[in-house]
């Protein structure tokens, strides 16, 4: 049950309606003024708001401030299931419908880094939803409406309006037009191209920069300073002249939607269509001069290679350097991330990881005998494990939390801040 003292639940008593909500983004846009960068979508339906780094600047803080949607959710979510498989009806709130025009179903999202909190709107323009990550995200925010000395929207836009996403890391994502697709997916982009490139040492260990096109990443350049960076990103930019890969041409892609279907067994599985939001900017001339940017500051490495193996950089979701590392081996590779490393003995790592498989994950040989001809191309494992407490940083059991099969390797999936604390083993089926 949701504390009474929650600091999300205060920002919902502010924003009762989409209308306030709506009023909320354009008064946090006013704000930002030269320092705000508006992403627009579904024919103004659907915003999202940036800050750059500095007013008017073409850098922006490639995580977001807000989102809005004013035609439903943001997202797609799954509706509950009753056991014969058919959808049931949310929930309504009590009481009448205030009396404003246009209200309908909508959704906000207030970010801050890691923090969030997410109001979803019904058909009659309440919210009916209050997502968080954790009750204490935005927990400045309470503080901020109960000092009262103005309407509780304006108190949230201003509390908003002065947050430092920048703090968050060194990310930022140079967009010198705009482009049809969310920045933040640009940035995410360019940004498993360079986690790639660092991954497989092609990244000198003396860079101190690194910036990398979000098309596949075929215009990637280092350098000493930002400055160096830039220079050598305008020269690399115009050899490569990357661009995004074409359309698929025919008509557009239908709405997103979740259906139920029966199963042999009895049960009933689900069949998802997931479609992204279409950008209301058309897309741009890709001059060299037009094309995005990943840039980003990295730290030194913090070791070569040692007994055990060998040192490698990592970057997290904000494009911070985490360190971990690699043992490569016949069939694959184990890493160990970073403050890891420091807290455990390498020497008996085998052995805990295999007493850890033995009991959650099938054995190779089993594994690679149970290869439907279907699945034949998803021929990598990855298997991540848990040697300490989250907490408290103690030894405890090891055990494995997540396992996927995959075509393959993609070392752009390595979020050096989700492996800090972890093990992740590769291993090839085929």
């Amino acid at each position: 049950m949701d504390r009474a003292d929650a600091p999300f639940l205060a920002i919902r008593d502010a924003l009762p309606t989409v209308r306030h909500a709506g009023m909320l983004f354009d008064m946090v846009v006013e704000r930002a003024g030269a320092g705000a960068w508006v992403e627009t979508a579904n024919g103004g339906k659907r915003r999202t708001l940036h800050l750059r780094e500095s007013p008017g600047s073409d850098f922006l803080v490639p995580w977001p401030l807000l989102l809005l949607s004013t035609e439903g959710r943001l997202g797609v979510v799954g509706p509950a299931f009753g056991p014969e498989g058919i959808a049931e009806e949310p929930p309504r709130r009590p009481g009448a419908a205030p009396r404003l025009r246009g209200l309908g179903p909508g959704e906000i999202e207030m970010r801050d880094g890691r923090q969030r909190v997410g109001l979803t709107y019904g058909d009659d323009g309440r919210w009916i939803e209050t997502s968080v990550d954790t009750e204490d995200d935005l927990p400045d925010a309470r503080a901020a409406l109960e000092r009262g000395g103005g309407n509780p929207v304006e108190l949230l836009a201003d509390f908003l309006a002065r947050r430092d996403l920048a703090r968050h890391g060194p990310g930022r994502l140079r967009m010198p037009v705009r482009q049809p697709g969310e920045a933040r997916g640009l940035w995410e982009g360019g940004l498993r191209a360079i986690r790639t490139a660092l991954f497989a040492g092609r990244v000198p260990d003396s860079a101190r920069w690194c910036a990398a096109d979000p098309f596949g990443g075929a215009t990637l350049v280092w350098g000493a300073t930002r400055d160096e960076t830039l220079e050598a990103w305008s020269q690399e930019v115009e050899r490569v002249r990357p661009r995004p890969p074409a359309a698929p041409e025919g008509k557009p892609p239908p709405a997103s939607s979740v259906t139920a279907f029966p199963t042999p067994e009895g049960g009933f599985g689900l069949e998802m269509r997931l479609t992204g939001p279409r950008g209301d900017v058309r897309e741009p001339d890709y001059t060299p001069a037009a094309i995005p940017a990943s840039f980003l500051e990295l730290e030194p490495p913090h070791a070569g290679s040692g007994p055990w193996g060998r040192g490698t950089r990592l970057l997290d979701r904000f494009g911070s350097t985490a360190h971990a590392l690699v043992r490569d081996e016949p069939e694959g590779f184990t890493l160990v991330g970073g403050e890891l490393a420091d807290r455990i003995d390498l020497a008996r790592l085998d052995r805990r990881l295999e007493v850890a498989a033995l009991h959650e994950v099938p054995g190779l040989d089993e594994m690679r005998a149970k290869v439907a001809p279907g699945l034949s191309a998803h021929d990598t494992l990855t298997v991540t494990y848990q040697l300490l407490d989250d907490r408290t940083h103690r030894p405890v059991p090891a055990r494995v939390v997540a396992s996927k099969r995959s075509p393959g390797f993609d070392a752009g999936s390595l979020d050096g801040g989700e492996l800090a604390w972890r093990v992740l083993r590769l291993r090839r089926l085929a």
